[in-house]
C-alpha cells in the first residue's frame, strides 16, 4: 500500500511539473517577453528626460532577469524538447545550468554511442533522480565538484554520481525524507538498483544500474 501511494504521488508530481512548465512557457514567459519589448520601445521614445530614460532602462533589465529565471524554472520542471533530446544531451544541459547557478562544478562523462536511444519512461525517471541527487549535493555535501558518468555494458545501463563532499552517513539515509524515497522508488519502478557508498578518497558515490 505504501509503494502504491508513493507511485501515485510520483505520477501526480510529474503531471503537475508538466502542467506548470507549460503554463510558464506558454503564458507567463510570453507576457514577460511582451513587457520587455514594450519597455524597450518606451526607452527609445523617451527624450529630454535622462532620469526617466535611466529608470526605464532599469525596468527593462529587471524584466529580462525575470524572464531568465522563469525560463530556468520551466526548464527544471520540463526541459524543452525533452521527448526528442537524448539522455546525454539532457544531462549536459542540466550540468551546465547547475554549474552556472550553484557554484558547484558539474562534469559529465558520456560513454554512450551517438545513436543511443532510451525509452521515455526510463529517461524521465533517471532525469528526475539525477535532479534530486544533484540538488542534495548542492544543499548538503559541501562539495565543490560532481562527476556524472554513464555507460552501457552488456545491455545494462550504469549511472554514477560522485561528489567530493562530506561523504555518506548512515543517518543521512533516514533524514533525507521523501526525496530519497522518491529516488529509490523511481529506480525500482524501472527495474533498477541503487547503491550509496563512500567515494575514494572522500565524498559520496551513488551507483545506479538499470537493465535496458
Amino acid at each position: 500500500m505504501q509503494e502504491m501511494m508513493l507511485e501515485s504521488a510520483i505520477k501526480a508530481e510529474e503531471e503537475e511539473r508538466n502542467r506548470i512548465a507549460n503554463e510558464l512557457h506558454d503564458s507567463v514567459l510570453q507576457q514577460m517577453v511582451a513587457c520587455g519589448m514594450f519597455t524597450q520601445n518606451l526607452h527609445d521614445k523617451v527624450n529630454g528626460a535622462p532620469e526617466l530614460k535611466e529608470d526605464v532602462a532599469k525596468l527593462h533589465s529587471l524584466i529580462r532577469d525575470v524572464i531568465t529565471e522563469a525560463r530556468d524554472m520551466s526548464h527544471n520542471l520540463k526541459p524543452a524538447h525533452f521527448e526528442t533530446s537524448t539522455f546525454p544531451e539532457l544531462i549536459i544541459q542540466l550540468s551546465r545550468q547547475l554549474t552556472r547557478d550553484s557554484g558547484v562544478e558539474f562534469k559529465v562523462k558520456n560513454f554512450l554511442d551517438d545513436e543511443f536511444e532510451m525509452e521515455i519512461h526510463t529517461k524521465t525517471n533517471l532525469y528526475r533522480v539525477l535532479q534530486e541527487l544533484c540538488t542534495n549535493v548542492i544543499k548538503h555535501s559541501g562539495g565543490e565538484q560532481v562527476v556524472i558518468s554513464f555507460e552501457i555494458v552488456d545491455s545494462r545501463f550504469y549511472l554514477t554520481v560522485q561528489d567530493d563532499g562530506v561523504g555518506y552517513r548512515e543517518k543521512s539515509e533516514e533524514s533525507s525524507g521523501i526525496g530519497l524515497k522518491n529516488v529509490k522508488s523511481r529506480i525500482y519502478r524501472i527495474g533498477g538498483e541503487i547503491e550509496f557508498a563512500d567515494a575514494n578518497p572522500n565524498g559520496l558515490q551513488v551507483n545506479i544500474e538499470v537493465d535496458l
